[in-house]
């Protein structure tokens, strides 16, 4: 999937579902979406899509200490896509890690 073609859009309906980061080939970890917003407001003018975020949760224990970093992106509809920058954001849970991933 052409990663210039991706809009918040395609991810909305596949709330709650997983998505994989793979990592040389294989899979890093594995998290569901949480969360998709489109930011109109922080789009810059001229841009083909809306910029929009995902937000990825895991259980703590699931995720491993190096959590951040580019990752192929598995999806058993969309296929796959990237490579993206995911980052660790603030949780506001304890035992559920969130990393995001941001489009714009």
């Amino acid at each position: 999937m052409d990663i210039q073609l991706l809009s918040a859009d395609i991810f909305l309906p596949h709330m709650g579902s997983d998505f994989s980061l793979l990592s040389d080939g294989e899979v890093f970890m594995t998290l569901t979406l949480a969360d998709c917003r489109m930011y109109p407001r922080g789009t810059k003018p001229g841009t083909a899509r809306t910029a929009f975020t995902m937000l990825l949760e895991a259980p703590e224990s699931h995720v491993p200490l190096g959590n951040h970093g580019s990752f192929i992106i598995r999806h058993e509809v969309l296929g796959e896509f990237g490579p993206v920058h995911v980052g660790r954001v603030i949780s506001t849970r304890p035992d559920v890690a969130v990393l995001e991933i941001i489009f714009n």
